[in-house]
């Protein structure tokens, strides 16, 4: 691997299995807005998975359809653009007040291949990097640090939470990772090429964007992007569980064809 590489890794579906979609559900299905959990499971991994929260609440109320077959938008007749956001605003706010119940009634599920990754990564002098929309994902770091000791100190950066960062309703994925690269050049003061793990295809589309490395995270969860729908959407490899198994090593031969020596 490049001695100049650096890691980054999208926190919710990446390093923990946080129920972000479970979550949105119970907000959408409190407004009568989800038909059916397989239609909102398909329609959440293809359009909002990925996306800050408030952008995400949007598409939904401007793109999930009612059982009548009529959007949120469309049944309340919202046209004016400072009604949809008010209204995207507290969507949003509900859908955390679901996160927040979900989080503390039960465990957290830690996918210990990729934090394995990172962990080796910052063992052998690479930076590494923590990013995601959600408000959330400090306290999940938190908690995936209080039971792995080894992951405490690994972040030497990090860019969480669309409403602490950022002041405005058009805020993108790219936004979260050029921050944390950004904060990673100022400290390290260099230029690393910065190699992105992200499960969803929003996210794949946004690193492509940006002229990153892409690696796409498919876990076997029904409803999840697949392998092919992370390449779809520009990962530059996309990697399975047993992909994943083969641990930093393994995860280094396959990246050798894009990033080497």
């Amino acid at each position: 691997m490049r001695r100049d590489t650096a890691f980054m890794f999208d926190v919710d579906g990446v390093l923990a299995d946080t129920p972000q979609e479970a979550a949105w559900y119970l907000a959408a299905e409190a407004r009568g807005m989800a038909s059916s959990r397989e239609e909102f499971a398909r329609f959440y991994a293809a359009h909002v998975s990925g996306q800050p929260g408030l952008l995400g609440a949007r598409v939904m109320l401007e793109g999930l359809r009612f059982p009548d077959g009529r959007t949120y938008v469309e049944r309340c007749g919202i046209v004016d653009e400072l009604d949809l956001c008010k209204e995207a605003m507290a969507f949003r706010t509900e859908k955390q007040h679901c996160l927040q119940a979900l989080l503390q009634a039960g465990p957290l599920r830690e996918y210990a291949d990729t934090i394995g990754i990172a962990i080796e990564a910052r063992r052998r002098g690479h930076p590494v990097m923590a990013v995601s929309s959600s408000e959330s994902a400090q306290a999940v770091l938190e908690r995936l640090a209080s039971s792995n000791n080894e992951l405490k100190g690994v972040f030497d950066t990090t860019a969480l939470g669309t409403i602490t960062h950022w002041h405005g309703a058009n805020i993108a994925k790219e936004h979260h990772y050029a921050m944390a690269y950004g904060k990673l050049i100022q400290k390290s003061g260099y230029i690393p090429r910065p190699i992105v793990f992200d499960d969803a295809p929003t996210g794949m589309a946004a690193i492509k964007r940006l002229g990153f490395t892409g690696v796409g995270i498919a876990r076997n969860v029904a409803g999840w992007a697949t392998k092919d729908d992370l390449l779809r959407a520009g990962a530059t490899i996309a990697l399975d569980e047993t992909d994943l198994a083969q641990g930093y090593d393994g995860i280094e031969v396959m990246l050798a064809p894009f990033v080497t020596q």
